[in-house]
């Protein structure tokens, strides 16, 4: 499932991609169950966001956000976990998700010198 938008000019300024299945290596079923989640491949979904650096702040994201949410809810989704966490360093980031749900599990390191946060959503 996949959802964008454009600008005036016809570039592309944001897309969301909604995985509606889990596979390895997109997740780690290990990692989850050290938080406490047990993952279902087939209860629970990745979301993928990308929203160009001027329209950040603009609510197109929180726009697009909220219909990949209905999405994952119509198709009776549990989770939404984002694709490979967010970058501690990206605060931005990190408030955007918690501002819309997602609750902070744990950190992981990836590539060597990169900490991500893993956060999901209860749908």
């Amino acid at each position: 499932w996949r959802l964008s938008a454009e600008s005036d000019a016809g570039e592309i300024i944001g897309y969301v991609i909604l995985m509606l299945t889990l596979t390895p290596p997109d997740w780690e079923p290990i990692r989850y169950a050290d938080y406490g989640y047990v993952l279902d491949g087939d209860r629970d979904c990745i979301l993928a966001p990308c929203i160009a650096d001027a329209w950040q702040g603009s609510g197109l994201g929180s726009h697009m956000l909220a219909a990949v949410i209905a999405a994952a809810k119509a198709a009776r989704r549990r989770y939404m976990l984002l694709l490979g966490g967010t970058q501690v360093r990206n605060a931005r980031a990190v408030h955007f998700y918690a501002k819309h749900g997602f609750v902070p599990l744990g950190l992981f390191e990836h590539p060597v010198g990169v900490t991500n946060q893993d956060m999901l959503l209860v749908l």
